[in-house]
């Protein structure tokens, strides 16, 4: 009997689990209806106890158990106060409807329960204000489990062994009944809630990509089959203009996207990252239907997912307006170099003559006004040279020209282009050569670029009087050059923030002294590209220091200075093979550029196709001395030093040079070929200089005074023109031209002509080793370039001309 009550009492309590499932169905439809969520709850709970109370085991007549006091407690925890009264009143009747001795005591413990659990609500949800947890289903299964036992202690005027066998039955099933039934009903909430938070977040993912400005991938590779992109954002439909039904696929191909070029390129890609297992980056240029081409930068990193397969995740920028702004950007670089700094070339170069001759030359007022007006146009200057740098470094277009070189002279020069740098600050420059003979492989222009950084940094921030100190010392196999100033020093909250691009420490000081904020930034870069370091010291005390190391290079073999002969093409005539091959060998070890003619009546034909430095004719034969009887008018003509060689001279051959005995002296010959250069008399030098600015051809010519006959070209054709009608000893040639490069030039000028490029525009290496020289507008001044020609001029032998001009 006892075992098919509890059997009976099993039965009543599974039924309760139907609320689990319908709690599962409604949840959702209903999360915003709390009433009519409590409500239905309670008609559902109302439908378990009415088949509780009917399925009830009478131990006694009128004595009747059940779990409804678990349908109570499970009702109320998760319907509320409109499910708590339902259900509870709904029992109550249909066990006072049953009627039986225990009608009255059954109908006080469900009231009295559905009280109790209705007070345990307020308190945990309006007084503590907490979530359901499984302490709260604990709480709920403890009144379903004590309440009535405690009520009918009260209520029930049974025998003790009635009230003991029906509480030992009831009290047990009810609180286990609910604390499984609310334990259900718990988990079925959290994994609700779970698929509810899941999909929200989902859905938020899903619009944070379809509406990002990006477009966000998937690509999967799986195995050794080819990689396909299994998902991509709906931004793909506007930036790549795809039908949403093609971008929908599970398997979609990269050159549908791509095209076959670029779809190639990003499986490449992927192929190369599995070597490296490294996030990518990298840039594809698409073409589209319309002829014009749109840029794409894809972002992805590479992770293996459960099953092995390698999985890509990233995003695909559209960088097309970037790459229009990119290429605008070099185009304004371009105009700036060439419309803003040969202008600002005219400028500071005129104002430099003018400041160049002397406080007596201009009324003092005017003086001290161009003296402001010169100052800053080198500010203007020192600006577009920073910018353009600037762009260059970011560009990684920064190339040097280097060769071994020692390095004091740079330092002179660094020093002597300092000392007039602030005047009136009367500064003192304290230099401490440690290393003088030291050898470093630079790029001179650029490591002087860098050293009046930092010496012009130090002159700005030293006080009236103050000594900036620059030295020198050998660290192992590296050259240390340390510039220190006496200011207030480098606050410790920028020092990290020293080298970076237009950061300055104070900026009403720094704009008072001048100054872009690229100077250090464009220093580190070309440090860095000489393989070298720069830093400073962080020390709190006053002043700054910094640090220039450079790797050590091998000292050079100084050659043996023959000046005139090393810059001279020479022009060897005569009938004498062995004699002929003996001169070129002397004279090619100095350098000199030696020409061959062993038919001496052609010589007027070969001085008029080329222009040489000197002749040296061979007059072994009687036949020979008569042919240069008969040029002597077109020799004397061209003014040509001449050197005679010759075994037995006729006696009537002194009239025209000394001559020199056979065999040849290497010394000797050296020597009388110098003296010959040296003491040569021609017309004054004839220099062309191709170049659109008026200005500047003024400018030139000014700083040349009477020493060279400057002759102008504004364009590539009026300076072929003059190039085929009049000889010239140095050509000086501008990059930019109205109507072309005068970099076409080259090929039609002849190799002895020296050649100095002087532009706006930074030529490569490749024309550096063609010309003689190639000088930048605004990073030198037009004095340097005067001098440039006055020591090319003297090394091809002009008149007048020598080295210390």
């Amino acid at each position: 009997m006892l075992v098919d009550n509890i059997v009976t009492m099993v039965e009543s309590a599974s039924v309760m689990l139907l609320p689990v499932l319908v709690l599962a169905a409604i949840r959702t439809r209903l999360a915003g209806y709390r009433v009519v969520r409590s409500l239905t709850l309670g008609a559902i709970f109302m439908l378990v106890g009415v088949f509780v109370v009917e399925h009830a085991v009478e131990i006694r007549p009128g004595i009747r158990i059940d779990p409804r006091a678990a349908v109570v407690a499970v009702a109320t925890a998760f319907g509320g106060p409109f499910a708590s009264v339902m259900t509870g009143t709904a029992i109550a009747f249909l066990r006072w409807l049953h009627g039986g001795s225990g009608a009255l005591p059954g109908v006080g413990y469900v009231l009295i329960t559905t009280l109790v659990s209705l007070g345990l609500w307020v308190w945990w949800h309006r007084v503590k204000r907490r979530d359901i947890t499984l302490t709260y289903v604990f709480l709920f299964a403890l009144v379903a489990g004590l309440v009535p036992p405690l009520s009918l202690l009260y209520l029930s005027s049974a025998p003790w062994s009635i009230y003991w066998a029906a509480m030992g039955l009831a009290a047990p099933t009810n609180f286990l009944a609910a604390l499984l039934l609310g334990y259900g009903l718990l988990r079925e909430q959290e994994r609700v809630a779970a698929i509810e938070f899941r999909e929200e977040k989902q859905a938020q993912i899903n619009g944070i990509a379809d509406h990002a400005p990006v477009v966000l991938f998937q690509v999967v590779r799986r195995g050794g089959e080819e990689p396909f992109i299994s998902y991509i954002s709906r931004r793909a439909e506007t930036m790549f203009g795809m039908d949403r039904a093609v971008l929908g696929q599970p398997r979609l191909c990269s050159r549908q996207i791509l095209g076959e070029e670029g779809g190639e390129q990003f499986y490449q890609t992927l192929r190369d990252c599995l070597h490296e297992g490294d996030s990518i980056t990298f840039e594809i240029e698409r073409p589209l239907a319309d002829g014009t081409t749109q840029w794409l930068r894809t972002d992805a990193g590479m992770r293996i997912d459960r099953t092995g397969a390698r999985v890509w995740d990233g995003m695909i920028f559209d960088v097309t307006e970037r790459r229009q702004i990119e290429q605008m950007k070099d185009s304004f670089i371009s105009i700036v170099s060439h419309e803003l700094r040969t202008p600002l070339t005219s400028i500071r170069g005129s104002l430099g003559l003018v400041v160049g001759m002397g406080e007596d030359a201009v009324p003092p007022k005017i003086g001290n006004m161009i003296r402001i007006a010169n100052r800053n146009a080198e500010r203007l200057v020192t600006l577009v040279n920073d910018l353009l740098d600037m762009q260059k470094i970011q560009a990684g277009q920064m190339t040097l020209s280097t060769e071994v070189q020692p390095v004091g002279p740079i330092l002179d020069q660094a020093v002597l282009a300092i000392e007039g740098y602030a005047p009136d600050k009367l500064l003192r420059i304290a230099r401490e050569a440690g290393a003088p003979e030291a050898m470093i492989d630079v790029d001179a222009d650029r490591l002087h670029q860098v050293l009046m950084n930092l010496l012009s940094n130090a002159a700005k921030f030293s006080p009236q009087g103050g000594t900036i100190h620059l030295r020198t010392r050998l660290v192992e196999n590296r050259l240390r050059i340390t510039v220190a100033d006496e200011g207030p020093g480098i606050p410790p909250e920028f020092r990290a923030h020293l080298f970076d691009r237009f950061k300055q420490a104070d900026t009403r000081r720094t704009r008072k002294l001048g100054g872009t904020g690229l100077g250090l930034n464009i220093s580190r870069a070309i440090t860095e590209t000489l393989q070298g370091r720069v830093w400073f010291d962080e020390t709190s005390e006053g002043g700054a220091t910094f640090h220039l190391e450079l790797p050590l290079a091998a000292p050079l073999q100084a050659p043996e200075p023959v000046p005139e002969i090393a810059a001279a093409r020479l022009l060897i005539c005569g009938s004498s093979a062995g004699l002929n091959a003996r001169v070129i060998e002397i004279l090619s070890v100095n350098g000199a550029k030696c020409d061959l003619c062993p038919d001496l009546s052609k010589l007027p034909e070969r001085i008029a196709a080329r222009t040489y430095s000197a002749l040296v004719i061979d007059l072994s034969r009687m036949s020979d001395l008569r042919k240069l009887e008969a040029l002597r008018p077109q020799i004397e003509a061209s003014g040509l030093p001449l050197v005679l060689v010759a075994a037995d001279p006729p006696l009537d051959m002194t009239d025209l040079s000394d001559w020199l005995p056979a065999p040849v002296n290497a010394a000797v010959l050296r020597g009388e070929i110098d003296l010959a250069l040296r003491n040569r008399q021609r017309s004054t030098p004839r220099v062309l200089y191709v170049e659109d600015d008026a200005s500047l051809h003024q400018i030139i010519r000014e700083n040349l005074d009477e020493r060279v006959d400057l002759v102008s070209a504004a364009s590539l054709s009026g300076a072929r023109r003059a190039l085929a009608q009049n000889g010239f000893d140095l050509v000086i040639l501008d990059k930019v031209l109205p109507d072309g490069s005068g970099l076409d030039l080259l090929d039609e000028i002849d190799e002895s002509i020296p050649v100095i490029v002087f532009s706006a525009f930074e030529v490569g290496a490749d024309i550096g080793q063609r010309v003689y020289a190639v000088m930048t507008k605004s990073r030198v001044r037009e004095c340097d370039v005067a001098r440039e020609v006055t020591a090319a001029l003297a090394a091809r032998g002009a008149t007048g001309m020598s080295s210390a001009a």
